[in-house]
This record gives C-alpha cells, sequence and structure tokens, in this order.
C-alpha cells in the first residue's frame, strides 16, 4: 500500500517534502515528477481543503471615499490613480470609488467600465488586494469597494 502524502498547505514546506520523496523513490529526479506523484494521490475534496475558502465581509466602513460625479473619463482615472496611491500611502485598508450608475450621461454609463479595468490593472500590478461592486452587480451598483 502506498503512503499517502500530507496535505499541501501553507505549513507544508515543499523542500524537505520534495527530500523526502526524493530518499524513498530514487526514481524522482526532479521537483515536477515529485508533484505530479504527489497530486495524483490527491482526490478532488482534498484539493479543495488545501484552499481556504475567503469570504468578502466588510466589518467597517470604508477608511474614505472618492466620488467621481461629474468628471470625464480621463479626469476620473488620473483622481482614481491619485486617490488609490495615497490610500495605500496613508495606510488605508478599505476604499469606496463612487462612479455612479451613469443615469444623468447621454451616452450611458462611461466611468463604471473605466474605473473597472484601472482596478483591474493595479490589481495585476500588485497596488490593489481587490475589489468588489458595492451591491454585488456592477449594473446595480454606482459605487466599488477597494480592498489595498
Amino acid at each position: 500500500m502506498k503512503k499517502r502524502p500530507p496535505k499541501l498547505s501553507k505549513d507544508v514546506d515543499l523542500e524537505a517534502l520534495f527530500l523526502e520523496q526524493a530518499n524513498e523513490n530514487e526514481q524522482l529526479d526532479d521537483f515536477g515528477e515529485m508533484l505530479e506523484a504527489y497530486l495524483e494521490n490527491m482526490t478532488d475534496e482534498d484539493l479543495a481543503d488545501s484552499y481556504p475558502k475567503t469570504k468578502w465581509t466588510f466589518k467597517h466602513p470604508p477608511d474614505e471615499e472618492l466620488d467621481l460625479h461629474g468628471l470625464t473619463r480621463e479626469e476620473a482615472l488620473k483622481r482614481v490613480d491619485f486617490f488609490i496611491e495615497n490610500s495605500r500611502r496613508w495606510g488605508l485598508k478599505i476604499v469606496r470609488i463612487i462612479t455612479g450608475k451613469g443615469l444623468h450621461s447621454t451616452s450611458g454609463p462611461v466611468l463604471k467600465a473605466a474605473v473597472e479595468e484601472r482596478i483591474v490593472e493595479l490589481k495585476k500590478s500588485g497596488m490593489v488586494s481587490g475589489f468588489k461592486w458595492e451591491k454585488k452587480k456592477k449594473r446595480k451598483s454606482g459605487a466599488i469597494v477597494v480592498i489595498l
């Protein structure tokens, strides 16, 4: 019977696990092979347990907010960049950016999509940890909550 490997978690030292596996099984020449052998024995349930589920809950109101009503797309994006940069500098954790719903715009909502795209870019660059539309759906929301 094959020995079942320990579950992957933050506490597992992959280097030690690899060395242990390499000592037990001389055929494993590289980390990739060892990882494949490890995952081969894992069930979907084991894999699901390896990644803790996080739920977004806001126990307190945002630390600061920025209202973009009445601004053009370009002005709004400049203010968002400045706001996020300074909020991080000030050590804020949660901020709200009010885009409005676009009800008074002749061509429909413009700022919602533009701000969301900018927040996604900032997330990719590591400036933002996450974001969520305040009413869970972009269509219904007029504000985006950003986790720094």
